[in-house]
């Protein structure tokens, strides 16, 4: 492969990775994403959790079967599920077998989630934070509104971020997991949504690093000077002419 279409090709591979990067990472601005450093989004108490040495991460799939009993789930204010859906009741059967749920939601006491958690649940305690505690078969549910988990309000009052934490520390959990698939962030849909930040920036710096190399390697001054390739000569060539020749000689007579 000839140098240029080698930087060509080159170029492509790149351009490919920085749309797929670009793909994945327009979302981060979605309100009350664990993504989100916007004012509605929630990505300061996710930073906080992490630094404090807790097993957190983000979950791209649905919780159900799948999800393991000792995980605690932190689930605010989703696009879906709605209440009365299958995933409501996939998420609900999950906790009755022991699950721990953080459902923080606009509304939540208005909802029919809440009027569930009524007719069928323990309430264990309601704070003056605004968060109440609900047993629900082996399991525990704790539901209050989305907004005092955001950004903005944390930066204010971080009380509320105490008392998920203390709730926290209680269940003992294995592994702290916002459910970011009820935003949007499914894991099929793309593989670098669960890669860490870190990677993350190192890939984009790669990429730039490549393009600069690029542009160092393909600058030139002056015009260009053509390049001639020798003609190549087999051994004995005169040989095989002359002899081509004496026997079209012979032929003729």
């Amino acid at each position: 492969m000839r140098r240029e279409y080698f930087y060509i090709f080159l170029v492509c591979v790149i351009a490919a990775v920085l749309f797929i990067f670009n793909t994945r990472f327009s979302d981060d601005t979605e309100p009350f994403s664990s993504f989100s450093a916007a004012p509605e989004g929630c990505s300061l108490f996710y930073d906080t959790l992490l630094r404090m040495g807790y097993s957190v991460s983000r979950s791209y799939i649905p919780i159900g079967d799948l999800s393991a009993a000792d995980d605690v789930y932190i689930l605010i204010q989703p696009e879906n599920p709605r209440p009365g859906s299958d995933d409501v009741e996939k998420i609900m059967e999950w906790v009755k077998r022991g699950g721990r749920l953080v459902y923080l939601a606009g509304d939540w006491n208005r909802g029919e989630i809440f009027a569930f958690l009524r007719l069928n649940a323990k309430l264990i305690s309601d704070t003056e934070g605004g968060l109440i505690f609900f047993r629900y078969g082996f399991g525990e549910i704790v539901t209050g509104e989305a907004d005092i988990i955001t950004n903005k309000y944390l930066m204010r009052n971080s009380n509320t971020g105490a008392l998920l934490q203390a709730a926290l520390d209680g269940w003992r959990a294995g592994n702290l997991l916002f459910a970011e698939y009820y935003h949007g962030y499914h894991a099929e849909q793309n593989f670098f949504g669960g890669l860490p930040l870190a990677v993350k920036l190192t890939a984009e710096q790669a990429v730039i690093i490549a393009l600069a190399y690029i542009a160092y390697k393909g600058k030139r001054f002056g015009n260009i000077i053509p390049y001639y390739e020798e003609t190549e000569r087999d051994e004995n060539e005169y040989v095989k002419a002359l002899a081509r020749l004496y026997s079209k000689y012979t032929e003729r007579r």
